[in-house]
């Protein structure tokens, strides 16, 4: 729709000011972008992009946010896009990329809240992501992939925490490792085609030191 293909041009001309180092500007595009796709799902519910875009514009501008170091602000937008994706995984749960997502933006929402000390909060995000990673079925080999992409990122140490993990957190670092080897050798036996080699997956890059990772890509 005209909506749709106006939020992207916002979102776009949003990333090429932040590249610009001008994060107001870019900030008031992707506030633009997101209202017209507000107003594009309020004619047509029943189509999962315009909840798509609202979600990944709102998961932007929380970004943008924190660079202009607005923590109030860009911690609630963090909260509004886990909603929006909650919102479109429930709506639409057959679409396993919109679980990956959600998984992804509360592992980003987590992250926020150790870096700001809200640790309960965290604790409270993290066990979310754990409810929705574990309840999903098997299904198409792209699911398997998606799945994947959702694990890797809790598959290393994050990068607010600059202390060594200790043996028991290694151990979970491993076992999500292992939990995103086995998705991806489900995904690789059932036939998933994949645009790059794996190695090269930028959303897989977090899994690169595990041994098991590289016996999968020599599937």
């Amino acid at each position: 729709s005209d909506l749709a293909n106006l939020t992207e041009t916002h979102y776009a001309a949003g990333q090429v000011l932040l590249d610009q180092q001008k994060p107001e500007d870019s900030l008031a595009r992707f506030r633009s972008g997101i209202a017209a796709a507000e107003q594009a799902r309020e004619v047509d519910a029943r189509t999962p992009r315009y909840g798509q875009l609202i979600a990944e514009g709102l998961l932007r501008r929380a970004e943008v946010e924190r660079t202009l170091q607005r923590p109030n602000e860009s911690l609630r937008s963090y909260q509004l896009a886990e909603s929006a994706w909650s919102r479109i995984v429930f709506e639409f749960p057959a679409y396993a990329q919109f679980k990956a997502e959600l998984a992804r933006t509360r592992r980003a929402l987590a992250d926020y809240q150790r870096s700001l000390d809200r640790v309960q909060d965290a604790n409270q995000t993290e066990y979310r992501l754990q409810q929705s990673l574990s309840h999903q079925p098997d299904s198409l080999p792209s699911d398997h992939y998606h799945r994947a992409v959702s694990y890797a990122p809790l598959a290393r140490q994050t990068t607010d925490d600059k202390s060594e993990p200790s043996a028991a957190g290694l151990a979970d670092l491993s076992g999500y490792a292992e939990k995103a080897c086995e998705q991806l050798s489900q995904a690789v036996k059932r036939g998933y085609g994949f645009e790059q080699g794996l190695e090269k997956d930028p959303l897989l890059l977090p899994l690169n030191t595990y041994d098991r990772f590289q016996k999968v890509v020599a599937e």
